[in-house]
C-alpha cells in the first residue's frame, strides 16, 4: 500500500500541528501507511507510541529561506522521502505551513504534492506588512511556494478568500474540514466533575498573538466584569511577560486566570460558561469546534475566515461584529445569564469532521491530483 507523507516544520502545540498529528494517526488507525516528517527536533508531544513520525536533526525550522539551511533541509527532507518511496511507494505528499511548503515546492517528487492552507493568506500578509517591510517581503516569497500547486483549504469560507487572490494560479482548490475525535474530546473533558478552579469563569483558547485581538477580548472583558464582577477569564496560551504587563496595565491581574499551555484543554472548556473568540481572522478555528464538542457555548467574531462555517445552521447569532467589544460583551452577557444547551446532535458541521470522513475527501483529493501529474 502506497505511503501518505505529511511535512511540518514543528510538533509544537499550534493548531496546525495538532490536524497533522490527528491526520497522520487517523490514517494508521485506518490501515494506510502514513509517515509523519517534522522539519525540526521541536515537539511538545508524546510521540514514543506512535510510529513512523521522522525528525529531522535540525534545532529549530526558522530561517529555512536563508540558503545555508535551506540547502542542509532540502538535502534531509529529500533523502527521508525518497527512502519512503523505495520502501513503500508514495501516494501523495501534503505540506503544512509556509516553510514546508517552500521546501516541497524545490524538490523533484513524483508523486502529487498537496498544500494545506490553514489561514487567511491576505491577512497574514497585510499582518506582516504592517509590523515590517522585510518580514512582509520574506512572507510573501515562503508564499510563492503555493503559486500553481493543488491547495487545500481547512474550511470553505477560507477556500472562497483563497481563490480571489488571483497571484496563486492553483492547479485544483478543494476545501477539507479539519478532522476532530468528538469521543475523545467529550471523554478528555470529562476527567473530573469538579471544575478545575473555584471561581466561574468564561474562557479563551489561543497563542497571544495579534491575530488573536486580545485587547478585544480584554476590553469586552472589562464590560462583562460591570454586570458579572465575580467572573473570571481563563486564558490557556503560553504566558508572556507583555501579557502579564498588559494584565496589569488593564487592572485586570487579579480576574484573569493564566494556567499556561495545559495538558487537557477540553477540562478547562468543558466547565467554562462559554468560550470567547475575538480574532481578526482565522483558518477554521478549531477551538471553538472543541468547545462545542465540550457542549459549551461560544462567542466569537465573524471574522475571515473559519467561525462562520463552524455555526453554519446552528447558532449563528453566536456570532457577532469583528473589532466590537460591546457586541462580544453583550452577546456574552446573554449566554452567560441563559446558559443554552448545545445540542451536538443538531450541529450539522459534525459529520464532516468525523476523522475517518476527513481522511477518505483527503485521499479523493490526492487520487485526482495525482491524476492530473
Amino acid at each position: 500500500m502506497q505511503a501518505l507523507i505529511h511535512v511540518i516544520p514543528t510538533l509544537s502545540s499550534g493548531g496546525a500541528e495538532k490536524v497533522c498529528m490527528r491526520l497522520h494517526q487517523t490514517a494508521l488507525e485506518q490501515g494506510y501507511s502514513s509517515h509523519l516528517i517534522v522539519l525540526s527536533e521541536i515537539c511538545t508531544y508524546d510521540i514514543k507510541d506512535i510510529p513512523n513520525i521522522h525528525r529531522l536533526p535540525l534545532s529549530n525550522a526558522k530561517n529555512l529561506d536563508f540558503i545555508w539551511k535551506q540547502k542542509k533541509a532540502l538535502r534531509l527532507l529529500s533523502s527521508r522521502i525518497q527512502r519512503i518511496e523505495q520502501e513503500e511507494g508514495v501516494l501523495a505528499v501534503f505540506g503544512h505551513l509556509d516553510e514546508a511548503s517552500m521546501l516541497l515546492q524545490k524538490l523533484a517528487i513524483d508523486a502529487p504534492v498537496l498544500h494545506i492552507i490553514h489561514t487567511s493568506i491576505a491577512k497574514e500578509l497585510a499582518s506582516y506588512r504592517r509590523m515590517s517591510w522585510l518580514k512582509f517581503i520574506r512572507l510573501k516569497r515562503k508564499k510563492k511556494a503555493l503559486v500553481g500547486q493543488h491547495l487545500i483549504t481547512v474550511s470553505p469560507s477560507l477556500k472562497a478568500e483563497t481563490e480571489q487572490e488571483s497571484w496563486l494560479k492553483p492547479l485544483s482548490i478543494k476545501a477539507i474540514f479539519n478532522p476532530f475525535d468528538i469521543q475523545e474530546i467529550r471523554s478528555l473533558a470529562k476527567v473530573d466533575k469538579k471544575p478545575p478552579v473555584a471561581e466561574p469563569y468564561i474562557i479563551h483558547v489561543g497563542r497571544y498573538a495579534k491575530a488573536k485581538r486580545h485587547d478585544i477580548l480584554f476590553d469586552a472583558f472589562q464590560l462583562i466584569l460591570r454586570k458579572t464582577p465575580s467572573l473570571k477569564l481563563v486564558l490557556l496560551c503560553r504566558v508572556s511577560k507583555k501579557l502579564k504587563k498588559e494584565l496589569a496595565r488593564r487592572d485586570l491581574t487579579d480576574n484573569v486566570i493564566l494556567p499556561g499551555q495545559v495538558d487537557n484543554p477540553y477540562y478547562w472548556m468543558k466547565h467554562a460558561k462559554l468560550l470567547l473568540l475575538s480574532s481578526d481572522y482565522e483558518g477554521l478555528s478549531n477551538v471553538l469546534v472543541e468547545a462545542l464538542a465540550c457542549e459549551t457555548p461560544v462567542v466569537s467574531t465573524d471574522c475571515p475566515s473559519g467561525p462562520s462555517d463552524v455555526l453554519l445552521g446552528f447558532h449563528e447569532d453566536w456570532l457577532v461584529p469583528c473589532r466590537d467589544a460591546t457586541s462580544l460583551a453583550e452577546r456574552a452577557n446573554e449566554l452567560i445569564e441563559t446558559a443554552p444547551e448545545v445540542d451536538l446532535q443538531a450541529w450539522p458541521l459534525r459529520e464532516e469532521i468525523e476523522p475517518k470522513r476527513v481522511l477518505e475527501h483527503y485521499i479523493a483529493a490526492a487520487k485526482t491530483a495525482g491524476a492530473s501529474v
